[in-house]
């Protein structure tokens, strides 16, 4: 079933590609400085160059993990996924074995140059500027408390995430932020994701919310790797918060969703998935994805585990809109119309 399914995903992802983009085949003594120039510049046959020399110089996927993290996190890029797709792309070249390095990686590298820099985008322009001063310090603190983030902007978060940091250790604040992204996921406000009239600036869907947590969960390996990542990992956090927390029903009755044996909840939940029924693999996917970064959560996190159980038990029951044509139509000539 997990094979037919990964095959099925990227056939069709695939079907449509008619053009190839071969990967540069020149080799470069490896050197970490520039490597992350390369990527930095977004010079890709520079980065693939330098890959090569460094496989060819008898470093491991493993090896490479702390830098491949660094240049995932010097952004907030493609909306987090970069870290998670270095992380999970070494796992994978550790499940498959070290023959598989050189295609994966490769793939990681381009994806990694060409991602989006979410972080040039003005709602997230201070992550710059906080990561360089992190740890200076200076003013009065808010409460240490996920919930000070409730109704935060991406600015604001990034600017509490960033007080705290002078007070508290990166292993606190991780927590705190693991328990409000699954706090917001568990309180999504479906009236949000469903509307209508909504503006092109609050398109935001279910998959929007679970990204916290998977970038949490791929943040763990990769600041044990290389612990100065931490300041990253956190200021990326709180860009997540800080983005989905204007879309929360602050009320909503958490009892459904409450789950009282969470092992056995989470073995049940991984059982359905061979036989999930989603029509989109994007969609069954997040499912997969989300849940198992949910279970490590909760074992290296155990005080946060009640709300990512709950989190995880409304998200994976959620039902999703699959198009939008009503709210796509009135944002495209409402878009014309600003011409």
């Amino acid at each position: 079933v997990a094979i037919g399914e990964i095959i099925a995903h990227f056939a069709d992802d695939a079907r449509e590609w008619r053009e190839r983009y071969p990967y540069a085949t020149s080799e470069t003594p490896w050197s970490e400085a520039a490597f992350l120039a390369a990527i930095e510049g977004e010079d890709e046959p520079a980065a693939q160059a330098l890959l090569r020399g460094a496989l060819g110089a008898g470093l491991t996927a493993d090896d490479l993990l702390p830098i491949l993290a660094e240049a995932a996190l010097a952004h907030y890029a493609d909306f987090g996924h970069s870290l998670i797709y270095a992380v999970k792309t070494v796992a994978l070249v550790r499940r498959l074995g070290p023959d598989s390095a050189p295609p994966l990686l490769a793939m990681l590298v381009r994806s990694i140059v060409y991602a989006t820099r979410e972080d040039l985008l003005p709602e997230f322009r201070d992550y710059a500027k906080r990561l360089a001063a992190w740890g200076e310090g200076g003013g009065a603190a808010p409460p240490f408390d996920g919930a000070a983030l409730r109704r935060s902007s991406p600015r604001s978060a990034l600017a509490t995430v960033a007080a705290w940091a002078g007070r508290h250790s990166p292993e606190r604040i991780f927590a705190a932020l693991v328990g409000e992204a699954a706090w917001i996921l568990l309180h999504v406000d479906e009236r949000c994701l469903t509307a209508v009239d909504a503006k092109l600036a609050d398109n935001i869907g279910w998959l929007d919310f679970t990204h916290a947590l998977t970038f949490a969960e791929a943040a763990l390996p990769a600041t044990a790797s290389r612990p100065a990542l931490w300041p990253a990992v956190l200021l990326q956090l709180a860009c997540f918060i800080g983005r989905n927390a204007g879309y929360v029903d602050a009320g909503l009755d958490e009892g459904p969703y409450r789950v009282h044996d969470i092992p056995s909840f989470l073995d049940r939940a991984e059982a359905r998935l061979f036989d999930h029924g989603r029509e989109r693999f994007i969609i069954s996917v997040h499912l997969l994805k989300t849940l198992r970064a949910g279970r490590q959560l909760i074992a290296v996190l155990p005080e946060q585990a009640p709300t990512i159980a709950a989190a995880l038990d409304r998200f994976l029951d959620a039902p999703m809109k699959g198009r939008h044509a009503l709210r796509t139509a009135r944002q495209m000539r409402e878009l014309v119309e600003q011409e």
